[in-house]
C-alpha cells in the first residue's frame, strides 16, 4: 500500500482529561501540541509508527478564520456539534506518490512557512471524518518514550460511522485502500489495535469520546 496511517486525532473535552484513562491504562503520554491560528490544542500518544491525538478548542477568533472553517475546527472538535469528531492523517511511502484523492492546500500559522497540508475535498462534509495527508518534506514524528503496558505499534485503525451517511468519494476511496477499516453502525467511533491486539486487554474513553484502544 502507498499509504499510510501518520496520525489520528478525536475531538475531546477540555483539556482532554479523557487522556488520564490512556495514562492509568499504561501509554506513556507525549509532549502535548498547540495549533497557533487553527484554534486547537491537542494531548498525544506516540506509536513506533504513528500517533493519537485528543484535541480540543482554545481560541474561538482562530477556529473562525477563514481556511479553519473550511475544515470546520469549531464544529469537529466541539463533541456536542453533531460533526464527525474524528480525522485521520495517511503518509506516503513514497515521497514521489501522487495523492490518491482531490486536495486543497491548508496553510495554518504552526507550519513552517511554505508548506502546505493536503486536505481531502470532502472536507466540507462535517459529518464525515476529516481526511488529509502529511506534507511532502515533513519527517513523520516519532516517540520519545516507552508505554509501561508495552505497547509499540499501531496495527489497525477502524472507523465507525452513522449508518445515514452516503459516503463521499474520497471517504470510498479510504474505505477501499485497506488502510483503514470502514463500517456503518449507528454512531460514530474509532477503534485502534496496537500489536495486533495480542496481549488481549483494552481501554474505552467516556462517552463525549468514543475511542478505544486495544493491544
Amino acid at each position: 500500500m502507498s499509504f499510510e496511517v501518520d496520525h489520528v486525532f478525536v475531538a475531546a473535552s477540555c483539556g482532554a482529561p479523557q487522556a488520564e484513562d490512556l495514562v492509568e491504562a499504561g501509554f506513556a503520554e507525549g509532549p502535548a501540541n498547540h495549533h497557533p491560528g487553527q484554534g486547537t490544542a491537542c494531548r498525544r500518544f506516540f506509536f513506533e509508527n504513528a500517533y493519537l491525538e485528543l484535541a480540543w478548542l482554545v481560541d474561538f477568533a482562530e477556529a473562525s478564520s477563514r481556511e479553519a472553517r473550511r475544515i470546520g475546527v469549531r464544529e469537529r472538535v466541539a463533541t456536542e456539534s453533531g460533526a464527525s469528531h474524528a480525522g485521520i492523517c495517511l503518509r506516503a511511502r513514497d515521497p514521489t506518490e501522487p495523492l490518491p484523492v482531490d486536495t486543497w492546500s491548508y496553510t495554518p500559522s504552526y507550519i513552517p512557512q511554505g508548506t502546505a497540508i493536503p486536505i481531502a475535498a470532502n472536507s466540507a462534509r462535517l459529518d464525515e471524518p476529516l481526511l488529509f495527508f502529511l506534507p511532502a518534506g515533513l519527517v513523520p514524528l516519532k516517540p520519545e518514550d516507552v508505554h509501561p503496558n508495552g505497547a509499540r505499534r499501531l496495527s489497525s485503525v477502524r472507523l465507525t460511522l452513522p449508518q445515514r451517511l452516503h459516503l463521499s468519494s474520497e471517504l470510498t476511496w479510504l474505505a477501499q485502500s485497506g488502510i483503514v477499516e470502514v463500517e456503518l453502525a449507528e454512531t460514530e467511533s474509532v477503534s485502534l489495535v496496537i500489536d495486533g491486539g495480542r496481549v488481549g486487554d483494552s481501554v474505552a474513553l467516556d462517552a463525549a469520546v468514543p475511542l478505544e484502544l486495544s493491544w
